[in-house]
């Protein structure tokens, strides 16, 4: 099977455009300074100031500033309101860059002497308005930026740089911090873990410092540069270089001080995501990729009779296709109930949220039912919040209110049915009194009877499922408001204990092979399998890499995001 794999993707013309594309050279690759931060700060302080590769000399600052606003505003950074409107509305009027510097020493810029030489300032700008900053009196913005490019902030650097730098010249002065993060960590910028953030505060403990990402700088002011037709040509290839220097996988370089070496991608482009989702959509590349980057990390690959190398999850997924209906039940609930558990009516085990402990795995439903935005843990206990509701609104007797459902289950010996009285001749434990006398609800309701159920009650009774990312958000987010609409009984005591999405089930694979007619199975591959993977994975780690990246960013799943997001560090190490 690998050998056909990798036969398929040798010889999809396709393939090969993309594995030029990300093994193409740039210019800072050649001479050795594709990471080296002093080569970036010079770049980003040249595109800020206007001297090359601007046609306008302007717009490509305004575009900047545009990337601060917005970044200032999800992270709490406050600035000048009066400021942001006139970036927003393009009314701010950049006069002349009055300075340019990068590795700037902090003490010349302070002028005092007594400053450690070695704190320098990795980009410093400043600009004459022509226009007045009211409320300040403002006429000249200052912009500090400090640049990470492999490294985290050390020693509190941000917040020295401030207390030395703040209102130094009476300016509209911007605190940047500038690093390789992801676009969607900066969207969650609470949940980033605190190293990852610039230290700098405000004797008031307010955030000072404005955390940005080179995908900003490369999707709002290097884009829409290279797509200038007017640029002149050595402008246009040195811009192009640039951009490929940041979105494709590199190592650091030898001279840098950086501790561990490992592969780092700083920015993708929208040609190369569009390119490496294509070649991820192929079912073939998808899965050669899948089973060497298992092999590589080091992870146990499963089978499940003809699909070989698959992860367990996977394999559990291809072997209940076979015993499953449309709507996701499994057709034999006997079968399975000991090992999945049941839940109204059918089992659901692909997405039951699992909680495991010493003795046994207790299964938590997967579904809340719903009535007027209020959700209940049976399908039971809403219905008879319902009933009562139509009952009182509606001013119907019992008798009415079993006989208008007799159009969904007659009552004759072998129809089930929703209602019944006290005079009702089936034999059924399984029901359910309600506040009314002479009014039970039978507790086992099909599904599919609920939109004829709804056309009686009126709207606003249904089913809620329960997403592994519902879960996820209340069990771990602490927002009480993300309650409301929901029975927190049923979820307390879960709170502190360690459960699994998907999970826990792996252990019990003799358990689960007994119900199977074909059986899962740790799958053993052969030498020239395994050589083959690791020689395909050597050959191309960094579209592997770049690939990950992808995978990682456009996740859905609140899970499996995190489980990519650390694969894809571990995949990383050089």
């Amino acid at each position: 099977m690998i050998e056909k794999l990798l036969y398929a993707f040798n010889n999809n013309p396709r393939n090969s455009k993309v594995v030029e594309y990300i093994f193409r050279q740039n210019l800072f690759d050649m001479i050795g300074k594709s990471r080296h931060e002093m080569v970036h700060s010079k770049m980003i302080a040249e595109l800020l100031a206007g001297r090359y590769f601007d046609i306008s000399k302007k717009a490509t600052l305004m575009h900047f500033l545009d990337i601060v606003v917005m970044r200032a505003k999800e992270q709490g950074v406050i600035i000048s309101q009066e400021f942001c409107n006139l970036v927003l509305s393009r009314s701010l009027l950049i006069d002349t860059l009055a300075d340019k510097q990068t590795e700037y020493s902090l003490c010349d810029y302070a002028k005092n002497n007594s400053i450690d030489k070695k704190e320098r300032l990795d980009i410093y700008l400043r600009y004459n308005l022509a226009n007045t900053i009211k409320k300040r009196g403002n006429k000249v913005i200052e912009i500090f930026i400090e640049n990470k490019v492999l490294s985290k902030e050390y020693d509190q650097q941000t917040q020295k740089y401030y207390d030395t730098c703040v209102d130094g010249r009476r300016a509209l002065q911007l605190f940047i911090y500038l690093s390789p993060i992801s676009q969607r960590e900066l969207a969650d910028y609470a949940s980033l873990p605190e190293g990852m953030k610039p230290t700098g505060s405000d004797c008031s403990g307010n955030p000072v410092y404005i955390h940005i990402c080179y995908q900003d700088i490369l999707d709002h002011v290097i884009s829409p540069l290279i797509e200038e037709k007017q640029m002149n040509n050595r402008d246009a290839v040195i811009l192009k270089e640039y951009a490929s220097c940041l979105e494709l996988p590199a190592l650091p370089e030898d001279d840098e001080i950086i501790g561990a070496k490992e592969l780092s991608i700083m920015a993708v482009s929208d040609y190369e995501r569009q390119l490496l989702t294509e070649f991820i959509n192929n079912d073939d590349n998808a899965r050669l990729l899948e089973i060497a980057v298992t092999h590589h990390l080091k992870r146990k690959l499963y089978s499940f009779g003809e699909e070989q190398c698959m992860s367990f999850e996977a394999s559990l997924q291809a072997a209940l296709r076979n015993y499953t209906n449309e709507n996701g039940e499994l057709k034999s609930q006997k079968d399975f109930r000991d090992i999945f558990g049941a839940q109204n009516g059918g089992a659901r085990f692909l997405i039951y949220v699992v909680k495991k402990t010493d003795k046994k795995l207790y299964y938590i439903p997967t579904h809340l039912f719903e009535y007027s935005g209020k959700a209940y843990k049976t399908i039971t206990d809403a219905l008879k919040v319902a009933v009562k509701d139509y009952i009182s609104r509606e001013r119907k007797t019992i008798s009415e209110v079993i006989k208008e459902f007799e159009c969904i289950y007659e009552r004759q010996k072998f129809h089930q049915h929703v209602f019944k009285d006290n005079s009702d001749p089936i034999r059924d434990v399984r029901y359910s009194q309600t506040p009314f006398t002479g009014l039970y609800i039978r507790e086992k309701i099909n599904q599919d009877k609920l939109a004829k159920i709804n056309e009686i009650l009126g709207d606003g009774f249904g089913i809620i499922p329960i997403s592994s990312q519902c879960y996820h958000e209340l069990l771990f987010c602490g927002d009480d408001t993300l309650w409301e609409c929901y029975d927190k009984s049923l979820f307390n005591a879960l709170k502190g204990t360690s459960y699994y999405y998907r999970k826990g089930a792996e252990s019990r694979i003799e358990a689960i092979n007994r119900v199977l007619s074909t059986h899962i199975q740790e799958s053993h591959m052969s030498n020239v399998d395994r050589d083959l993977l690791e020689r395909f994975y050597s050959n191309n780690s960094k579209l592997i890499l770049s690939i990950y990246r992808i995978l990682t960013e456009n996740e859905q799943d609140p899970d499996i995001y995190l489980q990519r997001k650390e694969d894809y560090k571990k995949l990383l190490k050089a």
